[in-house]
């Protein structure tokens, strides 16, 4: 069974995101809502009943005056719990999250906890330190002890925050991922999940999968099939998702690399490369010569259409299209040609791929173009590829010295395979 991913909302965010989620939910992107209460947007609830997406709720925090672990803030508590019922209840959410609170005791948002009676209640554990601009000592709930203490005695569900175990962690100076491993022991309900701009940080980040320092694959490598992961990454745009479109994507991709699929060049494709090659770093990487119009590229493409010894295909993984590859030079009397392959979205690259593009391509060139020979040509810097190139079977034969190549910047190392 597949990861359930949901989307993080605001009760507020009934403008754009509200559209963007029913088009992404009904695309099967993500499987539930998450939404933030923000105190007093109660007369928002009939517009979220519109939605047709399972929402499940996370109750305010301490940056909206909601603190679990303080006597005083017991009344203010109790009322802010309260609005957050009545959008549980009429949105028939299955889980509420809470936060344990700041300073305080743990004692006290045990008790707190246990007077709401909350049957949907989910602790999430914390960072050790609170960031700088919300202030306090220390967070409830940021070691494995307090929230076993909590998970005993209120009989609550958990929820993982995987950065906040490794902020926790970082403090304390233990081992991130052995205290993440004790974390996981406690069987969570859900997870919250972003990347991490500094893995060594005592204070999270929520920036966009594949922009950190975090192991992100690792991190799914003990997440157990079917779980409700929470992607909590910031939103980039003010109008659509398409960030968090990205995001879910390339969870996707580190889940099952090897769900590769080469695929018919479409229009979207053809102008997804072009804004690719516009690129002058991948164009270096890639032994790309000259930067092309996009007049001269989609003429190209028109061209190839007519073109028997070139064949170019779409690298796609989990409907996503993430490079391309293909076949030219292709000769039918000496059974050979030359193979190429680049990955255009660069949080893709070093995922596995390329290298199952490639087997993929081999064996169609065997197949159905019956090719004896195949060859690549690699720039010399390029150890990644020559690494690749070499895992599959194909042997470097020396520089290249055709004029061709020369025109290049660097050396280029001439592969053959025999099929």
């Amino acid at each position: 069974m597949a990861h359930k991913f949901g989307l993080k909302l605001w009760s507020t965010n009934t403008d754009y995101y509200f559209d963007e989620a029913k088009r992404l939910y009904a695309n099967g992107v993500f499987s539930y809502v998450e939404m933030y209460v923000i105190p007093d947007s109660g007369g928002f609830i009939e517009k979220w009943k519109t939605l047709g997406v399972p929402i499940n709720l996370h109750c305010p925090h301490f940056l909206h005056g909601f603190n679990l672990a303080s006597k005083e803030k017991e009344n203010y508590n109790r009322q802010i719990y309260d609005q957050v019922k009545q959008f549980a209840d009429e949105l028939c959410s299955d889980y509420i999250v809470f936060h344990c609170g700041i300073d305080g005791t743990v004692e006290e948002t045990v008790r707190q906890l246990k007077n709401f009676n909350e049957s949907r209640a989910v602790i999430e554990n914390k960072p050790y330190r609170p960031r700088p601009e919300v202030g306090g000592r220390q967070c409830r709930g940021a070691t494995v002890e307090e929230i076993k203490y909590i998970l005993k005695e209120v009989g609550c569900g958990f929820c993982l925050d995987v950065g906040h175990a490794i902020c926790s962690a970082n403090s304390q100076k233990i081992d991130r991922w052995k205290y993440l491993e004790e974390f996981n022991k406690l069987s969570p309900k859900a997870y919250h999940l972003t990347d991490m701009e500094d893995i060594e940080s005592e204070c999270d980040s929520h920036i966009h999968i594949g922009k950190g320092q975090m192991d992100v694959r690792r991190v799914l490598s003990f997440i157990d099939e079917g779980s409700v992961v929470t992607v909590e990454t910031e939103k980039s745009y003010e109008r659509d998702l398409r960030d968090f479109e990205h995001d879910i994507a390339l969870l996707r991709v580190f889940l099952d690399c090897r769900n590769v699929i080469l695929s018919k060049m479409t229009e979207e494709y053809i102008y997804n490369s072009y804004k690719w090659i516009k690129n002058a770093e991948l164009r270096e990487l890639f032994l790309m010569q000259h930067e092309p119009s996009l007049e001269n590229h989609l003429q190209h493409f028109e061209n190839l259409k007519y073109d028997d010894t070139q064949y170019v295909f779409a690298i796609c993984v989990g409907g996503v299209h993430v490079g391309n590859c293909g076949f030219k030079y292709v000769n039918s009397s000496t059974l050979s040609a030359e193979i190429w392959i680049y990955i255009g979205e660069s949080n893709f690259r070093n995922l596995g791929l390329g290298r199952n593009a490639v087997l993929i391509l081999l064996n169609l060139g065997k197949e159905l173009l019956n090719l004896q020979k195949v060859i690549v040509h690699v720039a010399d810097f390029n150890e990644v590829a020559i690494k690749l190139y070499k895992s599959v079977g194909f042997v470097p034969m020396g520089e290249e010295n055709d004029d061709m190549w020369k025109r290049t910047n660097c050396s280029v190392i001439k592969m053959e395979l025999d099929l």
